[in-house]
């Protein structure tokens, strides 16, 4: 099951009126929400989602049920809960270049955009805090007014067209569209040149100029847009190399990666990255040797992210006796504190490759008992049963 989104999103049917300890949702009305918020004084707190984001219903439910962190947020935020994908009234997604699902958006009453933030769980303590410290990050640039400067206070900037067209839904992206725009276009430091180079890139001669000036990006438009511009770079970097199956290319792309990006990035992203890329190119030493490093250490990756990498595992044509020793170790640890379908299906699986068969059926026979309970398909963990069933079988 094999990789768990961890995204944030919630959504309710009706206004929640604020209290002591309870936050005011509005859900997609903007003049309410920005009235609201001019009266109190506070932050709005944009909830950017699409009604088709399944991780993002979870949020939904965590939030509800977490009365702490809505009393914590009602003291400095208005919530507006915005469908990104019918956003042609009031022009918010536009304005902020919203390009995934949920992403959050702190704003002052009068429009000065504050920060953002892309993802998050609010399943786990870790991305609790994640969530927190963004809250606190935004509280207190709202404190000191040290807005970024690059954002004006108007929602209906002049568009291309191409690029009012793709945000609306009313159509694809023209490539001869985009390469005209910076072909004719000279402030690539623009608040409108901005929002098209995070939702489409552009040729080199821009990416180069925002590498070179870096700084002056993240200056007028906060280091957390900034940053998920290079993170888009990282990841288009990764996927060449993937795609040439080329490991200079690969090397490159992580040298990259580790020069521009956070060092989360190091500590979580690049070890799953590495364990993907090298099952994928069948290194399997290559593959040993990160999947045992992990053994050996005290790693800070997440449950999802030892799982993946364990998955990979299994994927890959590496047979390796002590390297799917390590695996089992890895997701064993998991499995202490997080017993769900997810990682008791990919323990089944390590099981079954390491020849364990009948261990593998009782393990596997518990991920479905678990999917069942949590109404989650698990129609490919029934056909790795009797696959495992079979072997026991003619044992």
């Amino acid at each position: 099951m094999k990789y768990i989104a961890i995204t944030l999103f919630a959504i309710f049917s009706c206004q929640l009126q604020s209290s002591a300890d309870q936050l005011t949702i509005i859900k997609e009305d903007w003049n309410k929400a920005k009235q609201i918020a001019k009266d109190q004084n506070k932050l709005i707190l944009i909830d950017f989602y699409a009604t088709w984001c399944g991780p993002c219903k979870a949020f939904s439910a965590k939030l509800a049920e977490n009365k702490d962190l809505q009393n914590q947020l009602s003291k400095d935020f208005v919530m507006l809960k915005y469908n990104a994908e019918k956003d042609k009234k009031f022009n918010l997604t536009k304005k902020f270049h919203i390009n995934a699902y949920p992403t959050f958006v702190a704003i002052s009453p009068n429009v000065q955009y504050v920060d953002r933030m892309i993802g998050g769980d609010l399943s786990t303590s870790v991305g609790e805090e994640r969530f927190l410290q963004f809250a606190q990050n935004a509280k207190e640039t709202f404190r000191t007014k040290t807005y970024p400067l690059g954002y004006n206070y108007k929602l209906d900037n002049t568009y291309p067209t191409f690029y009012k067209n793709s945000m609306n839904k009313e159509g694809k992206m023209n490539q001869e569209d985009l390469e005209a725009y910076w072909k004719n276009t000279k402030d690539y430091s623009s608040e409108v040149s901005f929002a098209i180079y995070s939702m489409y890139g552009g040729p080199t001669i821009v990416d180069d100029y925002f590498l070179k000036h870096r700084d002056i990006f993240e200056e007028k438009f906060g280091k957390s847009a900034t940053g998920a511009i290079l993170e888009k770079m990282s990841s288009l970097k990764f996927q060449e190399a993937f795609k040439m199956k080329d490991r200079k290319r690969f090397d490159d792309a992580k040298v990259f990666s580790m020069a521009n990006l956070d060092t989360l990035f190091s500590i979580q992203s690049l070890p799953v990255i590495e364990a993907r890329f090298a099952a994928a190119q069948n290194e399997c030493y290559e593959l040993e040797k990160i999947v045992k490093g992990l053994v050996r250490t005290e790693n800070n990756l997440t449950a999802e992210q030892i799982n993946e990498i364990c998955w990979e595992v299994y994927k890959s044509d590496c047979k390796k006796t002590s390297l799917l020793g390590s695996a089992e170790n890895l997701i064993s640890n998991v499995l202490e504190g997080n017993k769900n379908y997810q990682f008791l299906d990919t323990y089944a699986c390590i099981l079954y490759k390491s020849g364990r068969y009948k261990d593998a059926a009782l393990a596997m026979e518990s991920a479905i008992e678990y999917a069942t309970k949590a109404n989650i398909d698990y129609q490919e963990s029934s056909k790795v049963l009797k696959l495992i069933n079979e072997r026991i079988n003619g044992d």
